[in-house]
């Protein structure tokens, strides 16, 4: 079988380089017929950079985040995956943000010993249901990586991440919990905080829209109300409305009221027609926004409550 051309084998190692941000390792390029030698050679002449050990990357190239974030990975070897802030970076887990932790974190199998320039390395179990892959780049899944930065966020820092990834559909409470049994206590997981988290959420969370929807289902837990229904569908004179919360025994709806999504007229006018059409159906609609407290919100829906039962 005859060696591929050089073309041929510049070819087919930018065709690798291209579904991994332009990054490829030594022995990516040796596979696709390359040498040390021509390594050198391109490196030298600025046609190539290299990013870590055994770790290039084309030239003139762009270089985002989520690159730097591979060419640690790559560097760390066969196993090696994202993990702590810069998966929480990876999946969008709030609070974190890009800008705020350059240094990258990556997570290696036990057992192994390397340490790429610039990159923090954990030893760690690395079950396969515990790696997924996020813009191309291997790293923990969302519930490992919750588990994994507990120490490191505040509580409610820590709930905000879960909620949102309820809300996005990336986790569900049973899904976590599950993690949080299968992982060993570690320096820097804290299980007891993810514990306290779960137990503060009920079933009904996975069923919600957005985090504020989450908290109203929690601030009404907490004033001793049972869980209302969330996304609950009403059809009326044949149009079906979707309330974010209701009590339909009583026809009490719960709205939370966001400033930006009701800032064009169509949203503003469908609104209000939806409330006359309910309340024409005999129904009471009670609206929260972030400045309503759980004190207010739960003395207005025993209110309602009141009124219902006395009609």
């Amino acid at each position: 079988m005859s060696r591929p051309s050089a073309l041929e084998s510049e070819l087919a190692l930018r065709a690798i380089a291209a579904e991994q941000h332009h990054l490829f390792t030594a022995r990516q390029a040796v596979a696709a017929g390359w040498n040390r030698q021509r390594l050198h050679r391109w490196r030298c002449s600025g046609r190539i950079e290299q990013v870590h050990a055994g770790v290039y990357r084309f030239a003139a190239s762009s270089e985002p985040w989520v690159a730097g974030v591979l060419a640690a990975v790559l560097a760390s070897g066969h196993g090696a995956v994202a993990s702590h802030r810069t998966a929480m970076a990876l999946h969008g887990i709030p609070p974190a943000r890009r800008d705020r932790h350059p240094t990258i974190e990556v997570s290696i199998p036990a057992g192994r010993d390397v340490r790429p320039r610039g990159v923090v390395v954990h030893r760690v179990a690395l079950p396969r249901g515990h790696v997924t892959v996020i813009h191309g780049v291997p790293c923990t899944t969302y519930e490992r990586t919750l588990v994994d930065s507990a120490a490191k966020l505040g509580l409610g820092q820590l709930a905000r991440g879960l909620d949102a990834g309820l809300v996005a559909r990336h986790v569900t409470l049973r899904s976590v919990d599950r993690a949080v049994g299968t992982l060993r206590p570690a320096p820097g997981r804290r299980r007891s905080r993810v514990i306290r988290v779960l137990r503060e959420r009920t079933p009904e969370c996975e069923r919600t829209d957005s985090t504020r929807e989450i908290r109203l289902l929690r601030e009404l837990e907490a004033a001793g109300f049972p869980p209302p229904i969330p996304q609950f569908g009403i059809v009326v004179d044949g149009e079906q409305f979707f309330l974010d919360a209701a009590y339909p025994e009583h026809r009490i709806g719960i709205e939370y009221q966001g400033f930006d999504v009701h800032r064009t007229r169509s949203a503003f006018d469908a609104d209000h027609r939806r409330d006359r059409l309910l309340t024409l159906a005999g129904w009471s609609i009670l609206y929260f926004t972030s400045a309503t407290t759980a004190s207010e919100l739960a003395d207005h829906v025993a209110r309602l409550v009141a009124m219902s039962r006395q009609a």
